[in-house]
């Protein structure tokens, strides 16, 4: 669980050993429209992330220098749900708008939509072997 406390800039995370830890932003990066609910690490290259919002966009960012390297569109609703697959160079995404897409982080481009739910899809996970 994290909860963001705005008027201090300042997150509270819980932990599994019933504490609090308070984090402070290293940076704060406010090129979204709207809240975001999904963000993962290259678990390959860890200078980059990526975040997904109820903007409908998936943002590329550097960590290092806190800029958007992309914007990846295509979802017609919020994303609720991105994980990078085992080589880092591919994200999966999961939307309200009931599809799961996945992402060539190369290119920016959608190499597969996956559109079989009918309603929303909220959560998008590897399966690390690709078995």
């Amino acid at each position: 669980m994290v909860d963001f406390r705005p008027s201090r800039e300042q997150f509270l995370k819980g932990t599994n050993n019933e504490t609090v830890l308070e984090i402070n932003p290293v940076s704060v990066n406010r090129d979204h429209s709207n809240s975001v609910d999904a963000l993962a690490a290259n678990p390959v290259d860890r200078s980059v992330y990526v975040s997904g919002s109820h903007d409908h966009t998936i943002k590329l960012w550097d960590a290092n220098s806190h800029r958007c390297l992309n914007t990846l569109q295509g979802h017609t609703d919020g994303v609720w749900s991105l994980n990078y697959l085992s080589d880092g160079r591919s994200v999966i995404s999961a939307s309200a708008d009931g599809t799961a897409r996945l992402w060539d982080m190369n290119s920016g481009r959608n190499t597969t939509t996956l559109a079989f739910h009918e309603s929303k899809c909220y959560t998008a996970v590897v399966n690390h072997e690709m078995t």
